[in-house]
């Protein structure tokens, strides 16, 4: 078990024992003075506070991320997207467009460029503080509300009722925060581990070049792969060389993206998802430079069932385009071939716009390899991204 996995159990068990303990400390002893209970019935009184957890988690995804968005006007970014709960607002061409996309995050992602015109380096520690510098604000309003309500309500009061309502939203905005700000990479990044990492200038210039790999599909000419592989105190190595390796695959230096991106797999502070990435990009690096038959040696002998399955449910654009290979090519199997085609619509509408280019060349190049091998398979072509 990964140090990652070891984190994100122990962040779980915090959450959900402090959501057990506050059941039975303070809603259940609630419940004698409650007024909806006292003249409903517990399913009403259930479902009363299951509200409130809903609104609390939307309150505070939209209170994190517009923290976020002032962080990082006041730490001389640009905001590229801002992700509340799937609901995904990003500028093209000067207007705001939305769609729903998945997030790296517990409730929300913000995503941001460093300003170039910036007179400053770029600072993220103030994107990464005003989470909790706002819900800090959040709850001194909370706690005020609340004891100023239950000292004016009686027993039995709806009055009462609201201020446990008010006090259960505070409650679920305090789990998201714990969540965000424990110094350890979880399923997701965190502003707690981001905000560790980047405590010296080098790491901040280590960030600000990952933001700007991760939002544009390019690396700054000035910096190479080598140079944050050798930063001990980083782990945004392993992202910027996934990254590398992406601009490696379009360049069609494939020796050399391999490379790298074996490294990572064998870095053990690669982050599991990174990890996961960089072998599905090993596995159609193998399957598009070999031979047929060298491929299906590789591919029986490498590729196990779990990850041949792990692929085949990954909605990301690099997940899609080694499977439309191992399943065209290897398994040559239509219908799952398709299947996989069928999800990479959604999935290059998920992609910033900054990184079509990159992942529509990629993701043609394989398929055109499809349709080179099987020019009977009718309706290949239309899945062409133009």
């Amino acid at each position: 078990m990964k140090k990652e996995d070891v984190a994100g159990l122990f962040a779980w068990i915090v959450i959900l024992g402090g959501a057990v303990a506050y059941f039975f400390l303070v809603i259940r002893p609630h419940a004698t003075y409650s007024y909806v209970l006292d003249n409903s019935n517990w399913f009403l009184y259930v479902l009363y506070y299951i509200s409130a957890i809903f609104l609390g988690v939307v309150i505070n995804s939209v209170l994190f991320e517009v923290a976020h968005i002032c962080g990082a006007k006041i730490g001389r970014y640009d905001v590229v997207s801002v992700n509340m709960m799937g609901f995904n607002f990003y500028k093209e061409n000067g207007k705001t467009k939305f769609h729903f996309t998945s997030f790296d995050g517990l409730t929300g992602e913000t995503k941001i460029l460093p300003k170039k015109e910036a007179k400053k380096e770029p600072n993220p520690s103030s994107f990464l503080l005003f989470g909790s510098l706002f819900y800090g604000v959040e709850i001194v309003i909370i706690i005020f509300a609340f004891l100023l309500m239950k000292t004016n309500a009686s027993n039995n009061s709806l009055l009462l009722d609201w201020a446990y309502f008010i006090l259960t939203i505070g409650v679920v905005g305090a789990g998201i925060l714990f969540y965000n700000i424990i110094p350890f990479r979880l399923d997701s990044l965190t502003d707690g581990y981001r905000l560790r990492l980047v405590g010296s200038r080098k790491n901040r210039k280590a960030f600000n070049n990952l933001l700007y790999a991760e939002v544009t599909g390019q690396i700054d000419k000035d910096e190479e792969e080598k140079h944050f592989k050798e930063e001990k105190e980083t782990n945004f190595s392993t992202d910027i060389n996934l990254n590398k390796a992406y601009l490696l695959l379009s360049e069609e230096k494939y020796n050399e993206a391999e490379a790298i991106l074996k490294d990572i797999v064998s870095n053990k502070k690669s982050s599991k998802k990174v990890v996961a990435n960089a072998e599905n990009q090993i596995i159609y690096i193998n399957i598009y430079i070999k031979s047929i038959e060298e491929a299906q040696i590789y591919y029986d002998e490498n590729v196990t069932i779990q990850k041949r399955r792990e692929i085949s449910d990954d909605s990301s654009m690099g997940a899609i385009r080694t499977y439309i290979l191992m399943s065209g090519l290897l398994d040559k199997s239509n219908s799952e071939c398709f299947r996989a085609l069928e999800k990479s619509k959604r999935a290059y509408k998920r992609v910033l716009e900054q990184r079509k280019p990159l992942e529509k060349k990629l993701f043609n190049e394989a398929l055109q390899r499809v349709i080179n091998a099987h020019p009977h398979w009718d309706g290949l072509s239309e899945y062409i991204i133009r």
